[in-house]
């Protein structure tokens, strides 16, 4: 993309060697040179979390570079009072995470007031000298990122201190270019954005198909033109009632059983304490290592001792088939089947499903846990303190369709190949949208670096 637009006629040596030459008339400042007043983060404490009241963001916030408020933490407006005391965001504000998710970056596009917590620094452009948001793509290129990284600290998760993050060179162009570069990559960052959406929105539509598809095998049995194919679903069978109003009518011989009664061990959680995490271990796993129905092990909270995990595995020990749902939080009843033979343990918000073979196929009892008939049950069931919860009583006695124990492989098959085939076309069109994001990053880096002149240029 970038490739059709002509260098700078003039560069001089930027004086330090990893960032070469720069454009001549610009200059490379450090960052503290560049706000309006020190670089702050919101409180260290944890407040208490209410369901309506004043948004109170952390680094999860930040999403696709962008801040978003949904799905967000609230806080009381006492709590804000006093944490805006430290630290108050305003309009064109731009956030850096640093801690955790470190160097996502987002600019403040909002007028109401909320808080922050403290994985986020806030840094107020001096809009004497950089436009705010120069200042945001300046700090998304890849030498800046590469920066937030050399004065990165690690421990149990990578940090990049207050006192570093002002000592960062960025190079600026003069205040007249600004405006040009800035609406440059705005405009073309839409158009790039566009073309993400749509094909966000192609993939919502084939998860839409995904979900009706595991809906309609798992309670209706298999639909008529699979059925012919000798997959052992009589299309014709007849229909009972399932005695569950939001589930409706089931095929004959299958039954409507507690979780409990088919499974090979009692429902059970990880440890309800935080452990010590160590540089390498065992690996350990929380909620948010539940993504999109699968196992994300890059989202572990860590690595522990093999001797805790040791004893944790005397209560709870994960082997390969056993089912996750995740038992409290906001993502409350999402689900995902382990695929792997290696050791790991799982913290409190994940119960542990373990099928008996015997009377169900563990992969048929995911794709079972998977449908909105469950996610209703669940949600009937939860109760509500700062967040959602359910207890593992109350998942044991929840109700579940079973097929027939002679029919559930025939099922099993055509889940697994109809998916597949969804899940392929999805994985094409996510590579297609990485290839644009790092369009994005190139365009980004090359015209804030100075790398492509793009005045007069037509978008």
């Amino acid at each position: 993309m970038t490739s059709k637009y002509k260098p700078y006629s003039k560069y001089k040596d930027s004086g330090i060697q990893w960032i070469g030459e720069i454009p001549e008339g610009w200059k490379v400042h450090r960052l503290k040179f560049l706000i309006e007043t020190p670089v702050t983060d919101g409180p260290h404490e944890t407040p208490e979390f209410i369901s309506e009241g004043i948004p109170f963001l952390s680094v999860d916030s930040i999403q696709g570079g962008k801040l978003v408020f949904e799905n967000c933490r609230y806080i009381s407006e006492k709590d804000h009072i006093r944490f805006k005391k430290k630290c108050n965001p305003k309009k064109n504000d731009i956030f850096m995470g640093k801690a955790a998710s470190i160097g996502k970056i987002a600019i403040v596009n909002v007028n109401f007031e909320f808080s922050i917590w403290s994985p986020l620094a806030l840094l107020r452009p001096n809009q004497t000298s950089i436009i705010p948001k120069v200042l945001e793509y300046v700090l998304k290129s890849d030498y800046s990122q590469d920066q937030i990284d050399i004065f990165a600290t690690s421990n149990t998760q990578k940090n990049i201190s207050m006192v570093d993050i002002p000592k960062m060179s960025l190079i600026i162009p003069p205040l007249s270019e600004q405006t040009v570069i800035a609406n440059f990559i705005n405009k073309k960052n839409a158009k790039i954005d566009a073309l993400i959406e749509k094909d966000k929105k192609l993939i919502g539509l084939l998860e839409e198909k995904r979900a009706a598809l595991i809906n309609h095998a798992v309670t209706k049995g298999l639909p008529v033109r699979a059925s012919r194919t000798r997959t052992g679903l009589d299309p014709n069978v007849k229909m009972k009632d399932s005695g569950i109003e939001w589930i409706g009518e089931i095929p004959e011989n299958w039954k409507a059983m507690k979780l409990k009664h088919i499974v090979s061990r009692k429902i059970t959680d990880g440890p309800h304490e935080t452990p010590e995490f160590i540089d390498e271990g065992v690996p350990f796993i929380s909620a948010e290592a539940i993504k999109k129905d699968k196992i994300d092990f890059s989202k572990k909270r860590g690595y522990i001792t093999k001797q805790v995990h040791k004893i944790y595995c005397a209560k709870c020990k994960p082997r390969k088939d056993d089912i996750f749902l995740i038992k409290s939080g906001a993502t409350t009843g999402n689900v995902a089947i382990v695929e792997t033979n290696d050791e790991f343990s799982i913290w409190s918000p994940l119960a542990l499903i373990r099928s008996n073979k015997e009377k169900i196929l563990p992969k048929l009892l995911y794709y079972i846990l998977l449908t909105d008939y469950f996610k209703k049950t669940i949600e009937l069931s939860w109760s509500f303190g700062t967040q959602q919860n359910i207890g593992m009583s109350v998942i044991e006695n929840c109700n579940i369709i079973i097929p027939s124990i002679s029919k559930q492989n025939y099922l099993l098959n055509y889940l697994d190949k109809t998916t597949a085939k969804i899940d392929k076309t999805i994985q094409k069109i996510e590579q297609k949208i990485n290839l644009l994001e790092e369009c994005k990053k190139s365009l980004i880096h090359h015209t804030v670096t100075g790398k492509i002149d793009v005045r007069g240029s037509e978008i």
